[in-house]
């Protein structure tokens, strides 16, 4: 039995504080960047924070509460609350935190919506590329407010066609790292991804798929509303569905439905 839909109503809530989330952050994040210390901290889990990735985290929530105070969040830095929530907010203030301390432009805030736990709304903001994607379910997705898709392709792909992984390192067990050795030899044009790929491969004429590995739910979540919302496809991989979903690591296959079969079935992982 499928799950419910999210009541119209409630959709258009969320939608008008999606964009009020954005509005709100992108000044900040351009205004913390120029003038930040962008120093690197390790958390005990490997991955690095910098005081920007606080700060945003910490202003979103603030506006979330101020706005919808029933609503679950479940963040990057600052972790849980009242996750339990028929609508949960999921936040990610820099995904590509390592990018932000390079100087490099490639990073990202990532907003999501789930609903009794599914996807249905996301948000990817480059706040110095000035790219903003947005979509889920019942309307579909833009980019700077331009309607975009992930088309049907053929089988068979051409020379021009690219698959996104993310970084080898993430591919850490033994059969993740045969599958990526098969990735590469079948899809030579593979090239390395370092934010949220979601926002690339709609409405792009060469990125075909993208496979990412050790996805958190607020990771996750953008994408996973907007490649279907987009007219794609995406296959997660399931580290262990006995643990709370905000607290699992997955990973994922996203494209058309003939690159995201083909792919899927390289991994002898357990698909959902």
């Amino acid at each position: 039995m499928s799950p419910p839909p999210l009541p119209q109503s409630l959709l258009n809530e969320c939608i008008t504080i999606l964009h009020s989330l954005q509005k709100l952050t992108r000044p900040k994040i351009i205004e913390l960047v120029h003038r930040s210390d962008l120093t690197e901290i390790v958390k005990t889990d490997d991955s690095p924070v910098t005081a920007v990735d606080l700060e945003i985290e910490e202003l979103l929530r603030e506006e979330l509460r101020r706005l919808c105070p029933t609503h679950g969040v479940i963040g990057e830095e600052f972790g849980v609350e009242n996750p339990y929530s028929k609508i949960t907010w999921t936040l990610d203030p820099i995904d590509g935190t390592q990018n932000l301390v390079a100087g490099l432009k490639h990073f990202c805030t990532l907003i999501g919506v789930r609903f009794q736990g599914r996807a249905v709304l996301g948000l990817i903001d480059h706040p110095l590329l000035d790219e903003l994607t947005v979509g889920g379910e019942k309307i579909g997705v833009t980019r700077n407010g331009r309607a975009v898709t992930i088309p049907k392709r053929p089988q068979i792909w051409t020379s021009r066609e690219i698959l996104l992984v993310s970084t080898p390192g993430s591919f850490s067990t033994l059969e993740e790292q045969r599958a990526f050795a098969e990735l590469q030899k079948r899809f030579p044009n593979t090239r390395t991804l370092y934010d949220s790929g979601a926002a690339w491969l709609c409405g792009s004429p060469t990125i075909r798929a993208i496979v990412e590995m050790k996805n958190k739910l607020w990771d996750i979540t953008p994408t996973e509303a907007i490649i279907p919302a987009a007219g794609g496809v995406i296959h997660l991989f399931d580290s262990d569905p006995s643990i709370p979903l905000w607290e699992r690591t997955v990973g994922y296959v996203g494209g058309d439905r003939e690159a995201v079969d083909e792919i899927a079935s390289i991994f002898t992982i357990r698909k959902n």
